[in-house]
């Protein structure tokens, strides 16, 4: 298991959104989640180091839900610039939300790496993903990812036994398709009968 603070500072175990080399700025991210502990997941840090890596980051968030433009949890919403596409109450612990700062991007002359923390201090074993949205100067490639060992979430214990709570309404990992994703599904099944 990934034991945050055992071997590591707690800053390395950070979730990482991008870590690319070159010019250019970052505008944003996609980011999901599947919650499995059934609590709050959000007081995460972003942290964004520019044209270095060492402590303390160039840019240090207050928590994931600020750096995706909400307050007090993540709310029901879809605006231009963020929002929740997926939101978590609705589908027994998946979230899914965007944030664009095109007017304040994250301009780098050499790399950047964005990272957020599995919740206070990497304390939470959630599964994420994500899309970054940036702009070089030059044709470049994000670094690739580790192996897939070690992108695992941490897990509870050294058994592998996942976070979850058996007992939750969804304790499965597929997202549950409400009355009103049917209704849209098959409007669009209607809209497009050539698809």
């Amino acid at each position: 298991a990934n034991i945050v603070n055992k071997e590591r500072q707690a800053w390395e175990d950070n979730y990482v959104i991008l870590d690319t080399k070159g010019r250019g700025h970052y505008i944003g991210c996609t980011l999901s989640l599947t919650n499995f502990q059934g609590t709050w997941w959000g007081e995460g840090d972003d942290m964004i180091w520019v044209d270095g890596y060492s402590w303390p980051p160039d840019i240090h968030g207050t928590g994931s839900e600020d750096y995706l433009n909400q307050a007090w949890g993540m709310q029901r919403n879809a605006f231009l610039r963020n929002g929740s596409s997926i939101f978590e109450e609705d589908t027994g612990g998946y979230q899914s939300s965007y944030v664009l700062h095109l007017e304040n991007p994250v301009r780098f002359q050499k790399e950047v790496k964005v990272t957020i923390e599995h919740g206070h201090g990497n304390h939470l074993a959630n599964e994420m993903s994500s899309v970054a949205y940036w702009y070089a100067s030059e044709p470049a490639r994000a670094v690739d990812p580790p192996p897939a060992a070690q992108r695992q979430p941490v897990l509870r214990d050294n058994q592998g036994n996942w976070l979850y709570d058996e007992n939750s309404l969804f304790p499965g990992r597929a997202v549950p398709v409400n009355e009103e994703m049917k209704a849209m599904k098959e409007r669009w099944a209607q809209a497009n009968p050539a698809v």
